[in-house]
């Protein structure tokens, strides 16, 4: 299911911030906000717990943490429900109004609320992404689909995804189409969804991790402009 729900995420076990959501039937279930972000979230629940829900139906959400004085209030639409082999269930939603989430953000949580400030654009030639840890001499790979100046999602074939995991650290490497210029950027895994034949994985960029991370975000953000101005042509159209 496609949507403008990706915004520049971080992973949100570091800093544990619990969420209570209320589905339209008016059920309650308490679980654990995997990653987070001004437009959405990531969430987790015991699948015991929560039953199966309706795409883009209306949730209630509440969060909790230390370093809040006041719950932070959401109402949210479903974007995507995965069911995990471990007896949770993983929801991407995406916030109704992301202004009104902000508002109620404390200065000293608005960094767990870190936003992408560019837009993000689709990718539809084959791109290979190398994604390596530190020290690996070879990687995974997979094709890009979609990027922004803050992170990307890529495509992976269904029978890897458990070979990542939220949260972990890894270098990504990639050529955009029609640049000469090889990108490798550090960035963590802040979402795993799995789609038919394969698994989405959402990476958000790690600036500091990132060698000469200015040149190849203006690399990118080149990319982004051109690719706005000039949409590839769809074959067949």
């Amino acid at each position: 299911m496609s949507s403008n729900r990706r915004q520049y995420r971080v992973d949100q076990r570091r800093r544990f911030v619990s969420v209570n959501l209320r589905t339209p039937e008016g059920l309650e279930v308490e679980g654990i906000a995997a990653s987070l972000s001004s437009g959405g979230a990531s969430l987790t629940f015991d699948s015991n717990e929560l039953p199966a829900l309706e795409p883009d139906c209306r949730l209630e959400l509440v969060f909790h943490a230390l370093l809040l004085t006041r719950p932070i209030e959401a109402s949210a639409h479903l974007r995507y429900y995965t069911e995990i082999e471990d007896g949770t269930v993983q929801l991407g939603v995406e916030f109704a109004n992301s202004d009104e989430v902000l508002r109620q953000v404390p200065y000293v949580m608005l960094r767990e609320f870190n936003r992408r400030s560019g837009p993000h654009v689709q990718v539809d030639e084959p791109t290979e992404v190398e994604v390596r840890g530190k020290g690996e001499e070879e990687g995974l790979i997979g094709l890009l689909a979609d990027i922004s100046i803050g992170g990307l999602c890529l495509r992976l074939p269904i029978g890897l995804g458990h070979a990542l995991e939220c949260g972990e650290q890894r270098f990504f490497g990639f050529r955009l189409p029609q640049s000469s210029s090889d990108l490798l950027l550090s960035g963590s895994v802040c979402g795993l969804r799995s789609e038919s034949d394969a698994m989405m994985v959402s990476v958000e960029f790690d600036p500091e991790a990132t060698g000469d991370y200015e040149a190849q975000r203006l690399s990118i953000e080149d990319f982004i402009a051109r690719r706005q101005k000039n949409p590839p042509t769809v074959q067949g159209a």
